[in-house]
């Protein structure tokens, strides 16, 4: 189970419940998709306000709607959206790797064991 804080309200996301890890790759992709919908004729306050939505969006699917306006307020902040984008993901994917890699040595372990 991840946990977060931000603006002392807790947040939790399970990446290893099958929905879950489903919705977690799906609104990966589509904050992908969306960043590539930027066109570079957009004004710096277009691109800002558009990243910002992708994040928004992302972590409302992850931790309930409305959760990016608990987060954030009314501020449409490019930097700080994106340094929270990386703080989830970030710890997300190392959640996922500590299991697998501790999935992997298990059976690495458990086939020795067969061997025998």
């Amino acid at each position: 189970m991840a946990k977060f804080e931000f603006n002392e309200h807790a947040f939790t996301f399970d990446p290893f419940e099958a929905d879950s890890a489903e919705l977690y790759q799906n609104e990966l992709d589509a904050v992908i998709k969306r960043g590539d919908e930027i066109k570079p004729t957009d004004t710096v306050a277009e691109r800002i306000r558009k990243e910002c939505k992708s994040v928004f969006i992302f972590l409302d699917a992850l931790f309930g709607e409305g959760a990016h306006r608990i987060i954030f307020g009314e501020s449409v902040n490019v930097k700080t959206a994106l340094l929270v984008f990386e703080q989830v993901t970030t710890t997300i994917t190392k959640e996922l790797e500590d299991f697998n890699a501790s999935y992997n040595q298990r059976a690495k372990k458990a086939s020795v064991k067969g061997k025998k």
